[in-house]
């Protein structure tokens, strides 16, 4: 956005993470950005006290825009009004980054995200399927705009992957399936794993990248199938040294807002196995950019893993069509062009 000419405040609330966080923010290439005791995450409890703090965080930065976002399928109608109140005839856009179904949420959550939809500007959703739910809510399609997540296309000294590879002991031939991901049972690594172990595909080796509470779980489900290559990697915080040594990216994941991973994967002309379900079947093209399955169906995991891993030449086809679509559409360039007539329409 600053380099388009626009003037960007960036804030993330507390958190129990926050010292980490505000710590890698000054490591990181947004410097900017700050941590704000005024701002209260959105799982957390919301009174009229955090209330009036965000009011304040509003009044005192000013500017023409405030775009507030929700990691849920939900909008806080206590939030929204806040802002509101703070700035009656500033524009207030809400962007949305989860497809959870209302089913699996409260009727009261249901009815906070239709009356906050009420009064914000705009709806921006990270994806078609989480654009679906909030339709559901139901939010005024005039409203709603898909902007899907884009990220930096890779800079110069991208990670070498011969040296990567090296130092994992792997040779030319053979073939590195990688996941990442927190382990936790929706992200389908149970299922990964078994479909993994069932292949006759002795010179390739499964590489699981994250931390999480499943953890111990997968490693005896590994662990069960001695003569296969299956390895955890634990969390890593620079995801390009393990997705630059890949030749397939797996994540079967059960539900998923949009999937950020396999636009990662496609920067290093990796193609993605992933299920049939929220962002992932809009984000990896099956047949073309990847192969899509149904979720938990072993089969059809095994069987996606025995296309891509038995044949160079397909996952060189569609690692080069995923790179070609990241460079089109899911770039942060790209991001920052569709919302700019949303937050800025008058500045156009």
């Amino acid at each position: 956005m600053e380099a388009r000419g626009r003037s960007v405040d960036v804030m993330f609330p507390r958190g129990p993470n926050t010292a980490t966080f505000a710590e890698w923010l000054t490591r990181s290439e947004f410097p900017a950005a700050t941590v704000s005791e005024d701002i209260t995450d959105a799982a957390d409890t919301h009174s009229f006290q955090t209330m009036r703090a965000l009011a304040r965080v509003a009044r005192r930065h000013g500017g023409g825009c405030v775009n507030v976002h929700f990691g849920d399928n939900f909008m806080s109608l206590k939030d929204v009004l806040a802002l509101r109140l703070s700035r009656p005839r500033g524009r207030l856009v809400v962007t949305v980054n989860h497809p959870t179904p209302w089913e699996s949420t409260s009727s009261r959550k249901r009815l906070m995200t239709l009356l906050a939809g009420l009064i914000v500007t705009h709806v921006v959703t990270i994806s078609e399927a989480t654009a679906d739910i909030l339709r559901a809510a139901p939010i005024a399609r005039r409203k709603l705009t898909v902007i899907p997540i884009g990220i930096p296309t890779l800079a110069a000294g991208k990670p070498d992957r011969a040296v990567l590879r090296g130092q994992h002991g792997l040779e030319n031939d053979d073939v590195a399936v990688v996941a990442l991901g927190r382990l936790v049972p929706h992200k389908g690594l149970a299922d990964l794993i078994e479909a993994f172990a069932a292949l006759d595909a002795p010179r390739s080796t499964l590489f699981i990248v994250g931390d999480g509470p499943q953890r111990a779980e997968l490693e005896a489900a590994a662990a069960r199938h001695p003569g296969v290559d299956i390895r955890f990697l634990g969390y890593v915080e620079d995801i390009s040294s393990a997705l630059a040594m890949a030749d397939v990216f797996a994540l079967p994941s059960h539900l998923e807002g949009f999937g950020v991973v396999y636009i990662e994967a496609a920067r290093f002309h990796v193609p993605s196995i992933a299920c049939a379900v929220g962002g992932p079947k809009e984000v990896v093209r099956d047949g073309e950019t990847g192969l899509l399955v149904t979720p938990g169906d072993l089969e059809e995991i095994k069987d996606a893993l025995s296309v891509l891993i038995g044949d160079r030449s397909v996952r060189t086809r569609m690692g080069d069509a995923a790179f070609a679509r990241l460079e089109r559409d899911y770039t942060d360039v790209e991001m920052a062009r569709r919302y700019d007539p949303i937050l800025w329409p008058t500045a156009r």
